[in-house]
């Protein structure tokens, strides 16, 4: 097959797309009708326990580069890494997800070399329908990545479009502890909580310094500006989005189908409200890295209005990921109350708040809902809380930082706060 680096933009992801509203077409596609699979963890069997991240870095990097391919299904990061340490049965991993086949691995890594075993199975009778050992170089890791798609890819009998054949190529780099350094900090990345997620920084930034052509620590490091300006954290809200737009664009000019850089740079754009670029980003995105393709196109189309088309994006996201974080929860509290399905999104509001019981935005938005189903007294206690965990917690400042267009949504979250007696700041 012998694909390579596309060093081509993928169409879409640059620039201000037009077009005065957005409005997606959602492709509906019967996943029955195409292969399907999940990449399980592959299980380090390094002496050094510091080693596991690199054999949690192989599985990652292997969804990303399977999930490009327009007739294969593949159940996203977040759900095949839930299984990280978990013993699990092949049927049953298959019946949960509602996927055909499992991938699994083991990694070994020694001095400069490194052994990967990959098996394929096929889920009704957990048969080994394919097996491959691979001894190596660390350097050749990337290489290595490429030729694991390629087998899969043949022996699930994938046929490969143009499309497909550009998307795929993994970027990689030639310097061992660049590569080391990045994976460690994309670990962090992956705890998803403040202290981790700016302890990230610093071996993302040395493995920049070390391989300045390297993509993928630029990406990243890119994802936590994003980070600090959505939850608030930086104390220059400006310049943590210029960062993290800075960064991800220069992610994108060095790997133009990283789809983590493409999904920095689609919500950049519509937190930014360059609506119709964003909506161009996230489509473009869907055919890279599905699950966070489908939830940008939800937010973009739930910040515009489109609140129905939204639900349908988001369960596509949770389709490919059933074990989804708890921040969908929110999104489709939000895509409810837009539709003004109030009961519906208290529901998913109070789920959230059992999962992430010190989300302040979830109570704050919970207060509202009760407001709107005249509830008081239940409003209250909601907004007590929020003010509990964030005591700085401004209504005012979310109404300026949302980029809501065309819709009343947020004026009904106000009026929700406002019938219940909540006075807001």
């Amino acid at each position: 097959m012998g694909w390579g680096p596309n060093r081509g933009r993928a169409a879409g992801t640059t620039g201000r797309a037009t077009g005065a509203t957005v409005e997606a077409t959602l492709v509906s596609v019967d996943l029955t009708e195409v292969p399907s699979l999940v990449v399980l963890p592959f299980e380090s069997l390094s002496a050094a326990p510091d080693h596991d991240f690199f054999a949690e870095g192989l599985t990652e990097d292997l969804i990303i580069e399977l999930s490009k391919i327009g007739d294969l299904f593949v159940i996203s990061r977040n759900s095949s890494l839930s299984y990280r340490g978990r013993e699990v049965d092949t049927a049953s991993v298959c019946a949960e997800l509602g996927v055909k086949h499992v991938l699994r691995g083991t990694v070994r890594r020694s001095g400069d070399r490194l052994r990967v075993t990959a098996t394929l199975q096929r889920g009704e009778d957990a048969a080994n329908i394919w097996a491959e050992r691979y001894d190596r170089a660390i350097t050749d890791v990337f290489g290595l990545q490429d030729e694991l798609v390629e087998a899969i890819v043949a022996v699930l009998a994938v046929k490969l479009t143009s499309t497909d054949e550009q998307r795929l190529g993994v970027y990689g780099t030639d310097v061992v502890e660049a590569l080391d350094l990045f994976l460690r900090g994309r670990q962090l990345m992956l705890r998803h909580n403040r202290e981790s997620i700016m302890a990230a920084r610093d071996p993302l930034l040395r493995a920049i310094e070390l391989d300045p052509a390297f993509a993928r620590p630029y990406a990243t490091l890119g994802a936590t500006y994003l980070l600090d300006f959505i939850n608030g954290w930086s104390a220059n809200p400006p310049l943590a989005m210029a960062r993290a737009e800075s960064l991800a664009g220069g992610a994108a000019l060095r790997e133009p189908n990283n789809p983590d850089a493409q999904f920095t740079l689609g919500f950049a754009a519509l937190l930014g409200r360059r609506y119709t670029e964003a909506q161009s980003v996230a489509e473009a995105l869907i055919g890279l890295d599905p699950s966070p393709g489908h939830h940008l196109m939800a937010n973009v189309l739930h910040y515009t209005g489109f609140d129905e088309r939204a639900l349908r994006h988001l369960d596509l996201a949770v389709k490919l990921d059933p074990h989804h974080p708890d921040i969908t929860l929110y999104f489709r509290a939000m895509m409810l109350f837009g539709l003004a399905r109030y009961r519906e999104a208290l529901q998913s509001l109070q789920e959230r708040a059992r999962r992430n019981p010190t989300s302040d935005s979830t109570h704050a938005m919970i207060a509202a809902t009760l407001g709107q189903l005249g509830e008081a007294e239940g409003a209250h206690r909601a907004w007590a809380r929020t003010l509990e965990i964030n005591a700085a917690y401004s209504v005012h400042h979310r109404a300026r930082v949302l980029p809501y267009r065309g819709t009343d949504t947020f004026d009904r979250v106000v009026v929700g706060l406002q019938t219940a007696g909540i006075t807001i700041q």
